[in-house]
């Protein structure tokens, strides 16, 4: 048996995302600035909030699949199935443990902000905090399975399953000007 699929989805942000007020606060946790560690850990201001200007995420997912099963050997069935997931306009609000770090600031650079008056790598004077559409992400992977069901007894029916699954590819491109990132 072949089997597949084609859909698209539609996520409006939710009324927090575009109306929370935007207010000023202070991390509750401590972080370390890796570009000024001589500072030591220190709780982090951020501007927190709604977005007005949100658009909603849109998915795409594309699936195709078989079933095998063996004439010789009733019960037994094969499956393999190939998935590919697709998520535009992201929305999220990514925190500070993130930001600060190579990675956040290689795909946000814009999202801490410095006081660069004294130095070219001034202490951090806040960082954005609001829900953004953060990019797209993709996951895509192939599932495996089989099925073995033994002919019913008297004392019940006896199935026995094994699943896999191998991921392709997973990552996200952020559209902030950083390359995507992707695990294989």
């Amino acid at each position: 048996m072949l089997r597949g699929s084609y859909s698209l989805s539609f996520k409006a942000p939710d009324l927090g995302e575009l109306h929370q007020k935007q207010i000023w606060a202070i991390t509750t946790g401590t972080f370390v600035d890796p570009l000024r560690s001589q500072d030591g850990a220190r709780q982090i201001r951020g501007l927190l909030g709604g977005n007005p200007n949100l658009q909603p995420e849109e998915g795409k997912v594309q699936y195709a699949g078989a079933v095998l099963e063996l004439p010789a050997i009733k019960g037994l069935s094969f499956t393999v199935d190939f998935l590919d997931i697709k998520i535009d306009h992201l929305i999220q609000v990514l925190d500070v443990g993130f930001l600060l770090p190579t990675e956040g600031r290689r795909l946000f650079p814009n999202a801490v902000v410095r006081d660069n008056s004294r130095e070219s790598r001034g202490p951090v004077s806040f960082v954005y905090g609001i829900s953004e559409n953060l990019g797209d992400q993709l996951d895509r992977g192939i599932d495996f399975g089989m099925r073995y069901s033994l002919p019913r007894t008297r004392l019940g029916s006896f199935t026995f399953t094994a699943e896999a699954t191998q991921n392709i590819k997973r990552g996200s491109d952020s559209k902030q000007g950083g390359a995507a990132s992707s695990t294989s």
